[in-house]
């Protein structure tokens, strides 16, 4: 595994990351309209040492973003790593950027809010006893939670 992740197959990678970054920017930009102006912020011409309190207004600035304009940045961020991991690892673009509907990206949605979700009784139960599934599966051959319901 470290000869994929070593100073030579990153560098091969950056394009991509480039691009993909890209993409999300556009993406982002139809999101919030063409009434926003770049907030980016301008460092000063000779900033004094330890002048962090101008940075940290010129960072939080939300100056040009409409109100009502929401991005779900965690969706976003899933969407762009898959595709950014699609076209590094296997040459292939997902394009969950443009098609939220596209099955792999459909996929990973779903495992990651299955995986956000508590596991239940059921699955609380297994971990804090799991010697009494094994007991159970010995006994009747197949674990059924049928009575813990």
């Amino acid at each position: 595994m470290a000869p994929a992740f070593n100073s030579a197959a990153l560098k091969e990678m950056y394009p991509i990351f480039v691009q993909k970054a890209e993409e999300l920017r556009d993406c982002w930009d139809k999101i919030i309209g063409p009434s926003f102006s770049m907030p980016y912020p301008t460092p000063p011409s000779t900033p004094p040492p330890g002048d962090r309190e101008n940075d940290a207004a010129n960072l939080s600035s939300t100056k040009g973003v409409p109100s009502g304009s929401i991005v779900d940045v965690c969706d976003w961020m899933n969407r762009v790593t898959l595709d950014a991991i699609g076209l590094a690892s296997f040459g292939h673009s997902f394009d969950s950027l443009m098609d939220r509907r596209e099955e792999v990206c459909t996929a990973f949605r779903e495992m990651l809010q299955a995986a956000e979700k508590p596991p239940g009784f059921k699955g609380l139960f297994a971990l804090w006893f799991p010697i009494i599934e094994d007991i159970l599966v010995g006994w009747f051959g197949t674990m059924s939670y049928s009575f813990i319901e």
